[in-house]
């Protein structure tokens, strides 16, 4: 997934008060929303977790609904194409990520907010600039992680993030095409929160950067905390001891028209707020780049295991 600046890359035990207590009166809701028809149009980037999203909502709406939902996942590694294609109405909803759209469409510079802060803010202000609004977090957060392969944390003890700098100005690291020039949240920022600067930043499709890793190109990488690949592949995190990364916690934005028109489509959305923890995610993410299984398979065998379709 993208962090178009993907927020990217949103929760602590304090946030999850945020996304409880959500499923209280669904069958009257499943049953009022059975009359709802139409055509809703969701957007996604062809990266797993975004994939995945986008189909367990067309699954969840379809399972719910009347409405057909067509999904177009043509947006490649870009938040911010997705952002404009919901403004201008060609799709309706599309998943996001917090930290993604604060720093990113929001151009955030305030100081660090927690994650149920960070959703507050984003949401208020989607919904004044934009019409658009955010439903309730999924619960994981997948924020951004820095990672080596497991004999080059051995050879130079690298633990956390801090431990770079004895290599750094001899390293490339592997990003995706906005984590190189975030101010905020990217390596700008980075730089400065950590006072290392990297031989050089080599920004590429997401998909690329665990090959470049693990083929020498780059000898650090920047992915996704619920990216399965980083364990399959052995690779090991390191720890962000300054504690600079964002929260990304993932949501849908829908616009705010569509939710007018459906009063209770946000109910049947939210079914599966606080449901995706760090673990979950990082499952259903396997099942895609690992199992390479079709992302509306994957959405709706997890929505059936938690008893949200039959």
């Amino acid at each position: 997934m993208n962090r178009w600046r993907k927020m990217g890359r949103w929760f602590a035990v304090g946030g999850l008060v945020v996304v409880l207590g959500l499923t209280l009166g669904l069958t009257g809701c499943q049953k009022s929303a059975k009359k709802y028809s139409g055509k809703i149009t969701i957007g996604s980037e062809t990266v797993n977790e975004s994939a995945i999203l986008a189909h367990i909502a067309k699954v969840l709406i379809e399972a719910n609904t009347n409405i057909k939902v067509e999904v177009i996942s043509g947006f490649n590694d870009s938040e911010a194409l997705l952002h404009k294609a919901t403004v201008a109405n060609q799709i309706q909803i599309h998943p996001s990520w917090t930290g993604t759209q604060l720093t990113g469409i929001l151009e955030y510079n305030g100081p660090t907010l927690s994650r149920e802060k960070t959703w507050e803010y984003v949401k208020s202000e989607y919904e004044k600039r934009f019409s658009l609004t955010w439903t309730k977090p999924f619960g994981f957060n997948d924020t951004y992680v820095l990672f080596v392969k497991q004999d080059m944390a051995t050879k130079y003890n690298l633990k956390k993030q801090s431990d770079l700098a004895a290599v750094a100005k001899d390293w490339v690291v592997a990003c995706d095409n906005s984590w190189g020039e975030r101010e905020l949240d990217g390596y700008p920022g980075w730089k400065k929160a950590y006072g290392i600067t990297f031989k050089k930043v080599a920004p590429m499709d997401y998909s690329l950067i665990y090959k470049a890793v693990d083929m020498g190109q780059a000898q650090i990488g920047v992915g996704y905390a619920t990216d399965a690949r980083m364990k399959k592949m052995n690779f090991v995190p390191l720890q962000d001891d300054k504690g600079f990364a964002y929260p990304y916690d993932g949501a849908w934005v829908v616009r705010q028209d569509l939710m007018k028109q459906y009063p209770k489509l946000q109910e049947v959305l939210e079914q599966v707020a606080g449901k995706i923890d760090d673990l979950t995610m990082s499952g259903l993410n396997a099942q895609f780049d690992i199992d390479q299984k079709d992302p509306e398979v994957i959405a709706k065998d997890f929505l059936k295991q938690i008893g949200l379709i039959k």
